[in-house]
């Protein structure tokens, strides 16, 4: 079998493994939900398994916030706050006089507090994790069990079933075996490709059924998030609630801890912490308002935050690359045709003419749009949100370089999501968060090229943006 039948061999049945994937990943999403009537009616779930259904079968940091908080207004902590600053709050441990059932998720968040506490007390700041690892075990974990107590009432099940599962499987290994065997037994085929060739299948199909390692709703749960919906809605329409600390989850009882499971209770949210932080999603006021925003942070974008110079060499470069394997190519199919036989060279000589011509055209299309987006800067005005580092220069001996370039996320209004702008380092102390700026921007590159602050934001530590796990 030559390396050609077998690649297409290959292909193919790597093909059908990927229409079945993507029609069942397709036909499994979770259609958007209509909100019910606004009420005040509170129904049985816990807010961790509210915070589920609302923000469509995926969790958010407010799961644990608002566990925390239910575990107050239930008696199991008491938060008290010194003075006139929320974050000045403290978590004291109490016993119930009538206790109640306690659900897995929460015990782990009562056994946080508990480790933590020195004489029965500690404050709502030294909750967080100092390392990330233990931060992300202990996510998943919570995480595993609220969503085990989401699909036992029956609101949330797998976003691929069992069934469905096995017959991807299946799929994969079909895909992976019927080529390889066909190869072993013709005896023809380079063990080394062979297990190339098994490993890309396997990684693949590994990668991609991770992907659905998610969940989905039921009717049940529908049903339960439209009653949710309607009760944020009702929340939303009390001004006040949203500035409320945690403090007054003794006044406000559970009605604060769902507040917080459906994202409504902006001060609250601010103080409390408990992981490492997140800085993909941060609140933002602006055009007068509260709401989170999800801040994306590009990462496999060659282009992004270069200037035109960086573009013009990173063109370079790749058009050079792209000379170098189209002169392999030629000399590889050359010596294909002079053999009486085909051989693995032919194909691996096609392939470096395709590598270099993809390389060639995306050269070409980086630098049309350099100079198309040259000639058409634009103009935006929003609120800074969060800044951080991107791209550092390289040293010696392995060590953090000097930053180049920072991202600067900024919410211009209207959106709930928005992607991090490329900020030069020279004018990275200039823009804080809570700033109100104009930016003259390339928005294909996503660089800033220059920048007005229209109103200096608030220092105040809890309207700053103030990410959670």
């Amino acid at each position: 079998m030559s390396v050609t039948v077998f690649t297409v061999l290959l292909a193919t049945m790597t093909g059908v493994w990927l229409v079945a994937y993507l029609a069942l990943f397709l036909g499994t999403r979770t259609r958007g939900v209509r909100a019910a009537p606004a009420s005040p009616d509170l129904g049985p779930e816990p807010p961790a398994v509210v915070n589920l259904l609302v923000n469509r079968w995926r969790l958010t940091p407010d799961a644990a916030e608002a566990t925390l908080l239910d575990l107050a207004a239930r008696g199991w902590l008491e938060l008290r706050q010194t003075g006139h600053e929320p974050r000045n709050t403290t978590v004291h441990l109490r016993q119930p006089g009538n206790p109640g059932p306690i659900l897995p998720f929460e015990a782990r968040i009562l056994d946080r507090v508990r480790q933590l506490a020195v004489a029965g007390v500690v404050p709502v700041t030294a909750l967080t994790f100092r390392d990330p690892r233990r931060a992300a075990a202990w996510q998943r974990q919570l995480h595993r069990e609220i969503v085990a107590d989401a699909r036992a009432r029956g609101l949330s099940r797998g976003r691929f079933s069992p069934a469905v599962q096995t017959a991807l499987s299946s799929i994969a290994g079909v895909a992976a075996v019927v080529p390889f065997g066909a190869a072993v037994l013709q005896g023809s085929i380079n063990p080394v490709v062979l297990v190339l060739a098994m490993a890309i299948t396997v990684g693949i199909s590994t990668a991609m059924n991770g992907l659905a390692n998610s969940e989905r709703d039921t009717p049940t749960g529908r049903a339960a998030a439209s009653r949710w919906l309607g009760v944020r809605s009702w929340l939303r329409g009390h001004e006040e609630f949203a500035q409320l600390p945690p403090a007054a989850v003794t006044l406000w009882q559970r009605y604060l801890a769902y507040g917080a499971a459906l994202g409504v209770t902006r001060t609250t949210s601010a103080v409390l912490d408990l992981g490492m932080g997140d800085d993909r999603r941060v609140w933002s006021a602006y055009q007068g308002h509260w709401r989170r925003v999800r801040i994306r942070y590009p990462r496999l974008r060659p282009h992004y935050g270069r200037s035109l110079p960086g573009l013009l060499l990173q063109l370079l470069v790749l058009l050079f690359i792209a000379a170098v394997l189209s002169r392999f190519g030629s000399i590889a199919a050359g010596l294909a045709d002079s053999r009486p036989a085909p051989a693995p060279i032919d194909t691996f000589g096609l392939g470096a003419l395709v590598i270099s011509a993809a390389l060639a055209g995306y050269a070409l299309y980086t630098l049309a749009r350099g100079v198309i987006e040259l000639a058409q800067p634009r103009t935006i005005t929003g609120e800074v949100l969060w800044s951080k580092v991107a791209r550092t220069r390289k040293s010696k001996h392995g060590r953090q370089g000097e930053p180049l370039l920072y991202h600067l996320a900024v919410d211009s209004g209207g959106v709930d999501t928005t992607t991090a702008w490329g900020l030069p380092a020279q004018w990275a102390h200039d823009l804080h968060p809570g700033d109100i700026a104009e930016l003259t921007v390339r928005p294909w590159s996503r660089r800033i090229t220059g920048y007005r602050v229209l109103r200096p934001g608030p220092r105040r530590s809890v309207i700053e943006p103030v990410a959670v796990p």
